[in-house]
């Protein structure tokens, strides 16, 4: 069984394209977030398909701003230019959630 995430353009084409290489998510308490270990595969699915790669590594943090800072932005998300436009991408997306859940970056080649 593999992890699967659904990922909109243009960042589902940067994952095909190698581009992106972490992906940033809520710490959620999910059965599916105990299969996202290094070594095992995951799937991002979108408009064009499906893309599997494969888990470098996990790093746990406690906001998107912590590992926005700690990470390559550039690796996370590379159409956007820095921390505070990044931060208030994710924040579109999950509001305040990140500060009760934690958050995740999976790296993966």
């Amino acid at each position: 069984m593999t992890c699967t995430f659904q990922l909109c353009d243009p960042l589902f084409s940067f994952v095909m394209a190698g581009d992106k290489t972490i992906e940033g998510r809520l710490n959620k308490q999910e059965a599916k977030y105990e299969l996202i270990k290094p070594g095992k595969i995951m799937t991002f699915i979108g408009d064009r398909g499906e893309f599997d790669v494969i888990v470098k590594n996990v790093r746990k943090y406690n906001t998107f701003r912590e590992m926005l800072q700690s990470e390559n932005i550039d690796n996370i998300l590379p159409c956007i230019e820095n921390v505070e436009q990044a931060v208030d991408a994710y924040k579109k997306i999950y509001g305040e959630k990140d500060v009760e859940t934690g958050v995740i970056s999976i790296e993966f080649d």
